[in-house]
């Protein structure tokens, strides 16, 4: 493959990651395909299809792996196996997982906006809604004639808990580019700071206008 000749060459530098994108279209009743039940599929994407992009990692990178972490969420089909998965390159992996990095800010946030009396993280506790977030990109791009850039992009999903059955009442996908001087993993990580703030301010804006517009 003309990919991997390109890569084994270095003429283009060192590999520091590999982003793919890998799933399937899914249809009306995807849910209640037999490979999202995991008596029958023993997991969800990362398992069915997830193999696949490993193996492509594999090969494009030369590498074995000598030690694995993995994000997975289920942002959103409505089943009981994951349906997104993140692989970070050794190496190259976060010190925390990203729900792990913006946990904390989102909940200091959340309860600055002052739509929401409290603002818990343990499921355990008793609440009225749900907020799922899914970080879908979260990555340093450099390209030739181009800035380097931070990528940081998210989906939420809002459910109202009291509802019959569980609704979800507001969602948004948001996606932030910011530039930086160069991908180093301090500037990378920094431009991740600053594009979540705005970031939270966008959504900011969309909560407060669902919240406006269920208002009496």
């Amino acid at each position: 493959m003309e990919a991997k000749k390109i890569i084994d060459s270095g003429k283009m530098g060192k590999l520091l990651w590999l982003r793919g994108v890998y799933g399937k279209a899914g249809s009306i009743d995807y849910d209640k395909n037999w490979r999202n039940f995991q008596k029958y599929s023993g997991g969800g994407i990362l398992i069915d299809q997830g193999i696949h992009m490993l193996d492509l990692i594999r090969y494009f990178s030369g590498e074995k792996f000598n030690k694995i972490n993995s994000y997975i969420t289920t942002a959103y089909w409505n089943i009981k196996v994951e349906d997104n998965a993140f692989q970070p390159k050794p190496d190259h992996e976060f010190f925390d997982t990203p729900e792990e990095m913006f946990t904390v800010q989102l909940q200091r946030w959340l309860t600055k906006t002052g739509f929401f009396k409290r603002v818990v993280v343990d499921k355990s506790q008793q609440a009225d809604y749900l907020l799922e977030v899914a970080v879908t990109g979260l990555y340093g791009d450099k390209r030739e004639g181009l800035p380097a850039k931070s990528i940081l992009e998210m989906q939420f999903f809002l459910t109202d808990i009291d509802a019959t059955s569980e609704e979800v009442v507001f969602q948004t996908g948001l996606h932030i580019d910011i530039d930086i001087a160069e991908t180093t993993s301090s500037n990378t990580v920094n431009g991740w700071k600053t594009g979540l703030k705005k970031l939270m301010s966008t959504l900011e804006d969309d909560l407060s206008s669902y919240f406006s517009d269920e208002t009496p």
